[in-house]
This record gives structure tokens, C-alpha cells and sequence, in this order.
């Protein structure tokens, strides 16, 4: 009976955790729609009908995050060098405005480059709660 009334519990959290977070694939599409209705220049301040962006500190997320973010990063200053640099990273997570689930994540990365006509550019990641990459939007000014 107690191993009844057990599983009767467990079954009904999983059912509402699933409700509240969304499966990877769910996510990447989510996420694949955001970064379409974004366009090349990301900005905060867009309006996305269905969910807000909210800025996270480093104390806020995962290890597994910094990690993606940290190779995010790595990877841009690779690409850039040795005319070049990122100077700047913001991850911001997606947040479902009508149930508060996440969606998934943006890193919005600002580098420079060593040139006089140089005015600004970057790459917007898009991630799935799984961190996997689902779009990789550079930008430039």
C-alpha cells in the first residue's frame, strides 16, 4: 500500500515537473523561433511575446553553463586572434512569461578587432536548456 501510494506520488511530480520544464527538444525549438525573431542584432530590450530574458550572474548558474560560456568565449577569442578579442560576454536565460519555465539560454558576446574602421561586433549564441548550440549569430556593426 505505502509502495502504491509511493509510486502514485512520484508519478504525479514527474508529470508536473515535465509540465513546468520544458523536454531539450521542446527547448531547441523554442529557442530556434527566439533566435529567428531576433534577427542578426540582439537587443534586450525586444519584445518577445511569450518569455523575458533576465540577465544571470556568474553565482547563478550551473557549473555546466560557465563551462559552455567559458568555451563559448574561448572559441570566439581563438577565431579572432591575434587581431582580436572578446572584451565583453552577457547570458541572459529565457524564461517562459506564463509558467516561469526556462527556455533555454542567450550569450550575447562583444569582441573587437585591431582596424580603424572596426565599429562593433559579436555573436548572439542561442542554447537549449541541454546547452546545446542551437543558432550562432554573428553580428557586426
Amino acid at each position: 500500500m505505502i509502495t502504491m501510494l509511493l509510486s502514485v506520488l512520484l508519478n504525479l511530480a514527474s508529470a508536473q515537473q515535465l509540465e513546468l520544464f520544458p523536454l531539450p527538444v521542446e527547448s531547441q525549438k523554442v529557442m530556434t523561433e527566439i533566435a529567428a525573431e531576433m534577427g542578426e542584432y540582439f537587443d534586450v530590450g525586444f519584445a518577445l511575446e511569450s518569455y523575458a530574458l533576465e540577465v544571470m550572474s556568474s553565482g547563478d548558474m550551473s557549473a555546466a553553463l560557465k563551462t559552455k560560456v567559458d568555451s563559448l568565449i574561448e572559441k570566439r577569442n581563438e577565431d579572432l586572434y591575434p587581431k582580436g578579442g572578446v572584451y565583453e560576454a552577457v547570458v541572459y536565460k529565457v524564461v517562459n512569461k506564463n509558467n516561469g519555465s526556462l527556455a533555454g539560454y542567450i550569450v550575447y558576446i562583444k569582441d573587437y578587432i585591431d582596424h580603424a574602421l572596426w565599429d562593433g561586433s559579436g555573436v548572439t549564441v542561442y542554447l537549449a536548456i541541454n546547452l546545446v548550440v542551437v543558432d550562432y549569430v554573428p553580428f557586426s556593426a
